[in-house]
């Protein structure tokens, strides 16, 4: 059965959602990525296939902050209504965008308040913890 709520964003046999506002096509259920340490975390975005298509690569950090919608202790930091899948259960991810001045760290971000003892939003995350998957994206590359 076909979501209702998914229209007009879903696209790929809903398996990707369409923001309108950026152009960009994100992976809808991005839980479906494994943990692990940022590069290859990063990397595994180039090898994923949704509805079909290929090209497919890590988010940047100014792409993930589009998603992101700050709210006092939330359940999740995305908007209301919003057709994303199963990014309560898995909420850090990484970015392809990495922190300043260091070669050890990498922004993430934390889509649920007090995840990992962190607040919601960007953090710089060590570039070896598994704990957080990146979340796919395809369009223009914002870095």
């Amino acid at each position: 059965m076909l979501e209702v709520t998914c229209q007009p964003f879903c696209v790929f046999n809903y398996r990707a959602v369409l923001d309108h506002e950026t152009g960009l096509v994100w992976q809808r259920d991005p839980s479906a990525n494994t943990p692990a340490y940022w590069a290859p975390a990063l990397d595994a975005c180039y090898s994923v296939t949704l509805g079909g298509r290929s090209g497919w690569r890590p988010a940047t950090l100014p792409e993930l902050m589009t998603l992101f919608e700050f709210q006092a202790n939330p359940e999740l930091s995305l908007p209301a209504g919003h057709p994303f899948q199963n990014v309560a259960s898995a909420p850090l991810f990484w970015t392809a965008t990495q922190y300043p001045d260091s070669t050890t760290q990498a922004y993430a971000v934390n889509f649920v308040d007090q995840y990992a003892g962190n607040s919601a939003g960007k953090l710089p995350f060590p570039k070896n913890a598994v704990n957080a998957r990146a979340w796919c994206v395809r369009g223009a590359d914002t870095q």
